[in-house]
């Protein structure tokens, strides 16, 4: 969909500290592959600009029918680095995505991202005749989860709640993106701003799950029963 923007990756946070492109050795570089029994571990360069090296693990939740993702951020200089993790998934410019309001919502300077606020939830309709700019929206959610649906299932995202005063410089706990060539949208969440001493590490676990939507719950904004849908389905 993109020569640079596609799948789903893991930046760092605020974005304030480096420039798009991101820098390759957390995005697009080759990484090292181990695993076990249970876990597929991929660990990336040390980035020169940032001062930290990325590390990701995957492994199932058979129980619960999810993957696990654990990230890890390990400073690699001799000075304390303030950082956040920040996952960023891409999904097809269709469909509806949605997450628990918080307390504060911003938009960029000339976005044409619409959404409507019904019984405590956000909703973001995909309508490419309503986006004509490269948009973003940035909030502060509560509950701790992101979900899109679309074509009858639902990807949901599952992570810790930031609170506010724990949010990276400028940015939110739930961000999404889309362009005016609308080629797709990103589903993106951030951790906790922290300070990581040389040669330490930070680690951030966020869950996926998709389910199928049961007859009945429909993905259209303010259907009562799809929220609560996605909170059962991540108990």
């Amino acid at each position: 969909m993109h020569p640079i923007y596609w799948g789903s990756t893991f930046w760092t946070s605020p974005e304030s500290q480096w420039s798009q492109p991101p820098p390759v050795q957390i995005d697009s570089a080759p990484f090292t592959a181990t695993t076990t029994a249970t876990t597929l571990t991929l660990t990336g360069p040390p980035s020169p600009l940032l001062g930290v090296s990325i590390s990701k693990s995957f492994s199932a939740d058979r129980g619960r029918g999810a993957v696990q993702i654990e990230y890890k951020i390990t400073n690699t200089k001799q000075t304390t680095v303030s950082i956040a993790p920040w996952e960023v998934t891409r999904v097809f410019p269709r469909g509806l995505t949605f997450f628990p309001t918080g307390s504060r919502t911003t938009l960029s300077n000339g976005a044409t991202l619409p959404t409507t606020t019904t019984a405590g939830i956000t909703w973001f309709d995909y309508d490419a005749t309503r986006i004509t700019s490269d948009s973003k929206l940035i909030a502060d959610a509560t509950e701790g989860w992101l979900a899109h649906a679309d074509e009858g299932v639902v990807f949901i995202k599952k992570f810790g709640d930031v609170p506010m005063a724990q949010i990276a410089p400028r940015e939110g706990d739930v961000e999404l993106y889309t362009n005016r060539l609308h080629t797709y949208i990103e589903l993106e969440n951030q951790g906790s701003y922290a300070s990581i001493a040389p040669g330490a590490s930070i680690s951030w676990t966020v869950t996926w799950f998709l389910k199928r939507l049961p007859a009945g719950i429909n993905a259209t904004p303010g259907d009562p029963t799809l929220a609560p849908f996605v909170r059962d389905s991540i108990r």
